[in-house]
């Protein structure tokens, strides 16, 4: 089920497109109709509605581009750096192009990102690590954990923290 929140927010994000919609075909009919009927302010008022729309209009197909993209898989052939974030090679990585950030990232050794080390999934919020399991006892936020504990973050701050997993 869709949170209420979310919901609201893809209503907003529709009727933004249909308004859109309405305001090029306007544009379009303003200065269509000034062409044919010789008004030079129905065609001057067509193209600065036009003009108005270009921009909202770019951001809007920015959004939807980056809410439709498929996601993308790779393997890394060698370490290196995905959208800000080192990933080592042999690691599995789900990216979004449009958004230029990583979902996620299966990894095949112990990697530091962020200044806590990590084995297995790791999963991200923009270019921070969202949860992860640990690959050693650290500490973070004060408090050590052993290795194999699940970690959820928010902006670098621990939110919650699971038993450690039997496998290291």
């Amino acid at each position: 089920m869709i949170a209420t929140g979310a919901a609201a927010s893809v209503i907003l994000f529709m009727a933004t497109g249909c308004f859109l919609t309405v305001l090029f075909f306007v544009a379009a009919a303003l200065i269509v109709v000034g062409y044919f009927k010789p008004s030079a302010g129905l065609r001057k008022g067509g193209w600065i509605v036009l003009a108005i729309w270009i921009v909202p209009a770019g951001v809007w197909f920015y959004k939807l581009m980056v809410l439709i993209e498929p996601d993308q898989y790779q393997t890394l052939a060698r370490p290196q750096v995905v959208y800000g974030v080192p990933l080592p090679a042999g690691a599995q990585v789900n990216v979004h192009r449009w958004a230029r950030r990583v979902v996620w990232a299966a990894l095949p050794s112990p990697q530091r990102i962020q200044g806590v080390e990590y084995v297995g999934e790791v999963t991200f919020c923009d270019r921070r690590v969202c949860s992860g399991t640990l690959a050693r006892d650290q500490e973070i936020d004060g408090v050590t954990w052993p290795a194999g504990t699940t970690v959820q973050l928010i902006n670098g701050k621990l939110t919650k923290a699971g038993e450690p997993s039997s496998t290291r």
